[in-house]
């Protein structure tokens, strides 16, 4: 019965986010959103793997010295435990945040990218995800919503709250990189040559700091050896899909062993093609940093900061390109797959689905 109720609660939410695509009315989106949210913020407290020990935390003042130690999440958990005096309530504000954000980021591209596929793919691939990982998911939700802010070349203001979201979950300063792929497309070539040290420099003081303040979770990251045995067979398929796809649409041609993105521009890219390139830049970092995970369990999980963008890239490319219903039929399987392995293996503990009323 909690495998229906499931499957029901999301396919409401997909027809209200295809109603909003289609009428371009926010109250739809809106409905959708509220019904993802009340799903995942009232969720029973053996829902998820990580649950339990969120109440754990909320009721209990964060008892365990090791666990969440960001101090901006306790900061505020506690403050909303002050306001609100229930858990629950606190689990429902964090899903309405996360979804919320994600959603209305994906919205801002709806004349460019189809939405209510974007849809369906975030609850397919995603959304199972955000009721397990929840603080990781919140500090994602923020930075891609806030990626807006490097539309209109806010370098400072993004890095500000990149900064502060770390005070969520500490990963979330490999956010920074966004900052490099957004500013590096509006250097000259002589630029980019006078600064591709210092943005190497910094890259690698963001990524040292991630290891030596992030130490326990770098750890167990490195502790779960998969090894060669398992082989990520899924990951093969997106990646392949990805590959198949840039080739498909007509995104990437080679002509005389150069590489262009769309139609051959002589003089410059139009912003189209720019914003597609970031899309797959993007894209290409989440699936590269993913790639771990076939070695090392939970290292997936660090690429989800730029796996999220697979969501516009596939929305863009069967809103814009050639091929766009067998690019859906691709990333669909994918997608799918995913879903269904859910309800099959259980991974991310969702089931028995129930309510906690």
């Amino acid at each position: 019965m909690s495998y229906v109720l499931v499957v029901v609660f999301l396919i409401i939410a997909i027809v209200f986010a295809k109603k909003a695509d289609k009428y371009e009315k926010k109250k739809y989106i809106y409905i959708s959103i509220i019904i993802l949210s009340l799903m995942a913020g009232l969720r029973g407290v053996n829902v998820g793997i990580d649950t339990q020990y969120y109440y754990e935390a909320f009721t209990y003042d964060f008892p365990r010295s090791w666990q969440f130690t960001e101090e901006g999440f306790r900061l505020i958990s506690r403050n909303l435990l002050l306001v609100f005096g229930n858990p629950m309530v606190i689990m429902i504000i964090y899903a309405f945040i996360t979804n919320f954000l994600i959603i209305m980021r994906l919205w801002d591209f709806r004349e460019k990218c189809n939405f209510t596929n974007m849809i369906i793919l975030y609850i397919c691939v995603y959304f199972f995800s955000t009721m397990n990982i929840m603080r990781q998911f919140i500090a994602i939700a923020i930075i891609f919503y806030s990626t807006k802010l490097l539309e209109k070349r806010k370098y400072l203001s993004f890095a500000i709250i990149v900064l502060l979201t770390s005070t969520i979950h500490k990963t979330s300063l490999l956010g920074l990189l966004f900052i490099v792929v957004y500013f590096w497309d509006n250097l000259t070539a002589k630029n980019k040559l006078l600064l591709f040290m210092p943005i190497v420099g910094v890259i690698a003081i963001v990524m040292s700091y991630v290891i030596n303040y992030e130490m326990n979770h770098i750890t167990n990251y490195f502790n779960t050896d998969n090894s060669w045995g398992n082989f990520n067979i899924p990951y093969v398929y997106r990646v392949l899909a990805f590959c198949i796809s840039l080739w498909l649409s007509g995104i990437i041609k080679l002509k005389k062993n150069k590489k262009i993105y769309g139609e051959e521009k002589k003089d410059r890219e139009s912003d189209k093609n720019i914003e597609i390139k970031i899309f797959i830049k993007i894209y290409f970092m989440g699936l590269l940093l993913a790639s771990m995970g076939m070695f090392y369990t939970n290292m997936t999980r660090i690429g989800l900061y730029y796996l999220i963008y697979e969501l516009l890239y596939w929305g863009y490319l069967i809103k814009n390109c050639k091929n766009s219903k067998l690019n859906w039929i691709i990333i669909l399987v994918y997608a799918l797959y995913v879903f269904g392995i859910e309800f099959v293996k259980n991974g991310q503990g969702i089931f028995p689905y129930y309510l906690n009323m």
